[in-house]
Formats: C-alpha cells, sequence, structure tokens
C-alpha cells in the first residue's frame, strides 16, 4: 500500500510539472520575468547586439536572452495554440502568426508596437524575401 501511494505521488508531481508553463503563465501577473523551458522552439533570431530572440510555439512565447545566453524576459505573442516565425530588421522584431494571417510587430525589449497587421501578399513577399538573409541585424 505504501509503495502504491509513493507511486501515485510521483505520478500528480510529474503532471504538475509537465503543465507548469501552463499555470504560471496564467498565475503569475509578470510572467515575463520568469524563464521558461526552451521548449517548441518555433524560430530564432539574432540582433547585431547579439540578443536572442527565441519563438516557443507550445508556450505562445518569445524568450529573450543576452550575447552571453543570460536570460532577459520574455513576453506573449497571441499565437492561436500554432506556429509563428520571427523576422528581425533593424530594430523591429516581428511576429508572424499562421492561424491567424497577421503579424505583430515588437521593439526589441518585446513591447508591442503595431499588432494584428493582416499579411496581405506584399507583406507576405516581403517576409519570404527577408527569410532568406541572414537575421543578423547592423544595430
Amino acid at each position: 500500500m505504501l509503495i502504491r501511494l509513493f507511486a501515485i505521488s510521483l505520478v500528480i508531481i510529474g503532471a504538475a510539472g509537465f503543465v507548469a508553463p501552463f499555470w504560471i503563465g496564467a498565475a503569475i501577473k509578470d510572467a515575463g520575468a520568469i524563464e521558461m523551458p526552451l521548449v517548441e522552439i518555433e524560430d530564432v533570431a539574432v540582433s547585431g547586439n547579439n540578443r536572442l530572440f527565441f519563438a516557443l510555439t507550445h508556450l505562445g512565447r518569445i524568450q529573450i536572452y543576452d550575447g552571453t545566453g543570460k536570460f532577459l524576459r520574455n513576453f506573449p505573442v497571441d499565437n492561436s495554440s500554432g506556429a509563428f516565425c520571427l523576422d528581425l530588421v533593424g530594430d523591429r522584431l516581428t511576429a508572424y502568426v499562421a492561424r491567424r494571417d497577421a503579424a505583430d510587430e515588437f521593439d526589441l525589449d518585446g513591447r508591442s508596437i503595431r499588432l494584428n497587421t493582416q499579411i496581405d501578399e506584399r507583406l507576405y513577399n516581403t517576409a519570404q524575401k527577408n527569410r532568406g538573409q541572414s537575421k543578423i541585424s547592423t544595430d
């Protein structure tokens, strides 16, 4: 009986750890100060000052690190539980969200500049052109 109780306890602890990113984001007011696990990385962008931006599809967040790998912060992207990719040009980070057919623009600290820009063919072609180039800007 004791072994069974111990096994059930381990399953519960494991399940709580598995879903932690979801409830941490909902329960904590500024979840941007908490480093989330780097899981399901959809895309990576690197700025001229070597800041790293990771698109975390599963969590719907972009996580920022400095050039030494030190966590700085993260911020949410309304990815509608789908894939999104990043494009970095100058001091603007753009998240292209597939399920919304929209682009969200942020500054390099994660503050939103423009949200829900519908992706028309001109914007899509520009994004495709930029995807083929280096993501390192000249900040």
